[in-house]
């Protein structure tokens, strides 16, 4: 919602007055909703979206979300929609391991961009999506990446910050300070 919103006003629209947006709980609702509206326009994350095209012909892809992100900012943040985190705690007793599972974390990134195909097999394996090819049709779309350190927080920065700017509770009440991030370089392993 906060993201659309955003979206929306950095293009001159104002969700209550130019456009009707309807959110739905399941993506099973949203497919009901599209596919009985000709006229309906959806917001679906990868691999939904390609579960969509898959079911016709005359489904497509109008806006890539992270595109109009990147149009729509000017401070580098990037539209991050994961991560991983670690409580203080855990990170200052197991620094080793939580590099380790960073480095291997980052291999299987990298991996997943390099060999589709077997990424591909794997999710429809382990259900992810229901057929290979929604996958290979997802994947490219999906935007997986890995980044730390300042690059990191750079991109994490001005994400958070759209959220804080349209609901505080949305990310805590306060914006993190710089101990939030973790900014260890990570290199892949051999």
């Amino acid at each position: 919602e906060y993201i659309l919103n955003f979206l929306l006003a950095k293009n001159n629209l104002d969700p209550s007055i130019n456009v009707t947006v309807e959110y739905v709980d399941q993506n099973e609702q949203l497919a009901e909703k599209f596919f009985a509206d000709p006229d309906a326009i959806v917001m679906a994350p990868q691999p939904f979206a390609a579960t969509l095209m898959a079911q016709s012909e005359f489904v497509r892809i109008a806006i890539d979300v992270n595109e109009e992100w990147d149009k729509s900012v000017d401070d580098g943040s990037k539209l991050m929609m994961g991560c991983v985190v670690v409580r203080n705690d855990y990170l200052e007793s197991n620094p080793d391991a939580v590099k380790q599972f960073l480095v291997e974390y980052k291999d299987s990134i990298d991996k997943t961009s390099s060999d589709r195909l077997h990424t591909a097999e794997l999710c429809a394996e382990y259900g992810i999506v229901a057929q290979m090819g929604i996958a290979m049709s997802a994947l490219p779309r999906s935007n997986i990446t890995f980044c730390t350190g300042e690059e990191m927080k750079t991109g994490l920065s001005g994400y958070l910050k759209v959220l804080y700017d349209a609901n505080p509770k949305s990310i805590g009440g306060q914006m993190p300070g710089d101990d939030f991030y973790y900014a260890e370089p990570i290199e892949a392993s051999n």
